[in-house]
């Protein structure tokens, strides 16, 4: 299936910053006529960042719930049941569950938002302790990139995969795999 946007919409999906995010957000959609998506990206964008019970603490529910699927895919437990468990409720969680119902235009926001989640752990995974041991000795950069590709693979076609939960999580593993392809043309 094609995700395409229309490009006013790809400072957006490239900022990382949440604030520069949402500032950019608001900006087009307020210079810009509504391609029937805004609402939809205003919701995401809410349900992804803003802690209901703390407004002011900024979140990435995104991110954390692939951060979830790359532990739970890294560290196999007996209690499978549980696990998958836990995985159904968030793959409800990035609305995997409402996808069939969505606009072609929201079907490619969700897309894109699911990306931006993959690029901002990326993008955390090129500095600071990563893959380091113990926070003492740093690995070279070639190792770092490896291995965060390696748990972005992990957490979107290996948990998908481990649990045969692959139509569930096929928007879910095609923007992680766009991302992963768009990394090996640099």
């Amino acid at each position: 299936m094609n995700y395409e946007f229309d490009s006013i919409w790809d400072n957006y999906y490239e900022e990382l910053d949440t604030d520069k995010r949402k500032a950019i957000l608001e900006e087009v959609m307020a210079v810009n006529p509504d391609d029937g998506a805004n609402e939809f990206r205003k919701r995401i964008f809410f349900y992804r960042y803003v802690d209901e019970k703390k407004p002011n603490h900024t979140i990435d529910r995104f991110l954390w719930i692939g951060c979830m699927f790359r532990d739970i895919q890294h560290n196999a437990s007996f209690f499978q049941f549980f696990e998958k468990k836990q995985v159904t409720k968030f793959s409800k969680e990035l609305g995997c569950d409402q996808i069939a119902s969505l606009s072609s235009k929201e079907k490619a926001c969700l897309y894109h938002e699911y990306k931006h989640a993959f690029k901002r752990y990326y993008d955390s995974c090129q500095s600071g302790n990563y893959h380091s041991l113990f926070g003492m000795v740093q690995p070279e950069d070639n190792k770092r990139i490896a291995a965060a590709k390696e748990d972005i693979r992990a957490m979107s076609v290996g948990i998908a995969s481990r649990f045969h939960m692959e139509d569930t999580f096929e928007m879910w593993t095609s923007a992680a795999e766009e991302f992963l392809a768009e990394l090996e043309q640099f």
